[in-house]
């Protein structure tokens, strides 16, 4: 290898590891603060005694968001799980949309429910009462990086046929 060579590969790792400290800058490496948890709507013929809530348990520890809710039927790939991630400066950054029973399937979201839920790993997941408690925003194992910035996290519970709207919750997050 010539020194030449050598050169342009130093240059080329020098220039990719500033473009990646200038994303770093850019994204969300550090925890966005949550706050503000709220149900928007939920449709009484599909669940009910919808609950949110943002807290932290004392000074110093991160705000942390439970969910509740009571399901009246069982939910299989009939509804669809609908998450924005909204910049204020930019609005619908990122839309994930994921049928309930797919959702499972897809190993960062099963790992979440798992920790944050009592929402079983089945297919249909029969009616009932579930909570999700503790739960961080954006998940630590999200496969993408975020805007280090103001935004709201939506999510959707509707219906995959029709688009009827189940149930709606949204969650500040600030940075």
């Amino acid at each position: 290898m010539i020194l030449s060579d050598l050169f342009a590969i130093m240059s080329t790792l020098v220039l990719i590891i500033f473009i990646f400290c200038i994303l770093c800058d850019l994204v969300a490496i550090k925890k966005l603060d949550q706050a503000g948890a709220v149900v928007k709507f939920c449709d009484p013929e599909y669940i009910i005694d919808c609950k949110a809530i943002t807290r932290r348990r004392r000074r110093q520890e991160p705000y942390l968001t439970n969910l509740t809710a009571t399901t009246l039927q069982p939910f299989y790939n009939n509804v669809t799980i609908v998450v924005s991630f909204n910049p204020e400066k930019y609005g619908d950054m990122f839309t994930l949309k994921i049928k309930m029973c797919d959702m499972i399937k897809v190993k960062w979201l099963e790992q979440y429910l798992r920790k944050y839920s009592n929402v079983p790993i089945t297919c249909p997941v029969p009616a009932g009462s579930y909570n999700m408690f503790n739960m961080e925003f954006p998940p630590k194992n999200f496969p993408m990086p975020l805007p280090n910035e103001d935004m709201n996290l939506r999510l959707l519970m509707e219906v995959t046929e029709t688009k009827h709207l189940i149930s709606q919750c949204e969650i500040k997050l600030h940075s």
